[in-house]
């Protein structure tokens, strides 16, 4: 299936459970609620207590698609719990912004 294919699908179970597919930033990790996040942007910090708690979501999370961590502050045993989170994640497609991938291929060529 092709990648906008799942995305049109992750839709339309979320229209059948009632939940609404949502893009997420900073104030979701605050509440530590990304429950219908398709993407997670925008974060500053996160600290240690989230980060632990972002990589069990991370393992539980079926929606969840993009994770960007581009302008995120974190520590080194914060990125071993995301690690942790991100080996048992088989759904998410992208780690990064999508934009910052763009605009370093198009500077190379």
């Amino acid at each position: 299936m092709r990648q906008g294919g799942w995305r049109a699908v992750a839709a339309l179970v979320l229209a059948c459970t009632g939940t609404e597919a949502r893009e997420c930033g900073q104030e979701e990790i605050d509440k530590q609620d990304i429950t219908g996040c398709v993407s997670v942007r925008h974060m500053e910090y996160i600290g240690h207590q989230q980060a632990v708690w972002l990589g069990h979501q991370l393992k539980e999370n079926d929606l969840l698609e993009t994770l960007d961590l581009h302008h995120t502050r974190i520590g080194d045993d914060d990125a071993i719990s995301l690690a942790e989170g991100l080996r048992g994640n088989t759904k998410l497609h992208r780690l990064g912004e999508p934009r910052a991938w763009a605009a370093t291929c198009s500077a190379r060529n």
